[in-house]
C-alpha cells in the first residue's frame, strides 16, 4: 500500500531538486542549505534508495560548485570557502572543488592553507581513486608555492550617484564684492 501526499504538502527533496537546478543565486544557496544528507539515513543499506541518493549528492555536488563560483567571481570568499568544504566532505576526491579552493585561499593571503588542501587533495585522489592530481591542479599548486596570487582586493562598492547641482544657487553673504566682480568676467 502506497501513501499519497496532499497536492499541497512540501516535500523538501522536490524543493531541493528544483532549487539546484536553477541559476539564480539565491535559489542555489536555498537548494545547499535544504541538503542535509544522503536520503533516509536510518536505512544506509537500501539498494533501492542507492540510485536517487547517489543522483541527489552529486545535484548537491553541482549546486555547490556553480554557487561556489559565482561567490567566488562576486568576491565573497569566506562563503565560498564555506560551500566548496561542504562539497568537499560530501565527495573527498572532487578535484575542481578542492582547485577552486586552493585559489579562494591563496587569493585571500592564506598560503599555508591554501598548500595543505592540495596536500588533502592529493591525498583524497590517491586514496579514493588512486589517481595523483591533474596537471592543473600541480601547477596550481606551483602558482601558490611561487607567490603568484596577491591578495585579491574585496569587490567595489559603487559611490552612491551624485547629485545634479540645484537649479538656483543660494546668496553669497557677505561677498558682494566677489560677486559683483564675477558678474562681470
Amino acid at each position: 500500500r502506497v501513501a499519497k501526499l496532499a497536492e499541497t504538502a512540501w516535500v523538501d527533496v522536490d524543493a531541493f531538486e528544483q532549487d539546484a537546478a536553477s541559476t539564480p543565486e539565491d535559489a542555489l544557496v536555498a537548494a545547499i542549505e535544504l541538503y542535509r544528507g544522503a536520503l533516509l539515513p536510518d536505512d544506509p543499506y537500501s539498494d533501492a534508495l542507492a540510485t536517487r541518493r547517489e543522483g541527489l549528492r552529486q545535484r548537491f555536488v553541482d549546486a555547490g560548485l556553480r554557487l561556489a563560483t559565482l561567490h567566488h567571481e562576486s568576491g565573497e570568499a569566506e562563503a565560498c570557502i564555506g560551500v566548496l568544504r561542504r562539497g568537499i566532505a560530501q565527495d573527498a576526491a572532487l578535484e575542481p572543488a578542492h582547485r577552486l579552493l586552493i585559489r579562494v585561499l591563496a587569493e585571500a593571503g592564506r598560503t599555508s592553507n591554501a598548500l595543505q588542501q592540495f596536500d588533502e587533495c592529493a591525498t583524497a585522489l590517491r586514496t579514493t581513486l588512486d589517481v595523483a592530481p591533474s596537471r592543473e591542479t600541480i601547477e596550481l599548486r606551483v602558482a601558490v608555492e611561487r607567490g603568484d596570487f596577491g591578495t585579491r582586493p574585496p569587490p567595489i562598492e559603487l559611490a552612491p550617484s551624485i547629485e545634479a547641482p540645484p537649479d538656483r544657487f543660494e546668496p553669497l553673504y557677505g561677498r558682494d564684492e566677489e560677486v559683483a566682480g564675477s558678474a562681470g568676467s
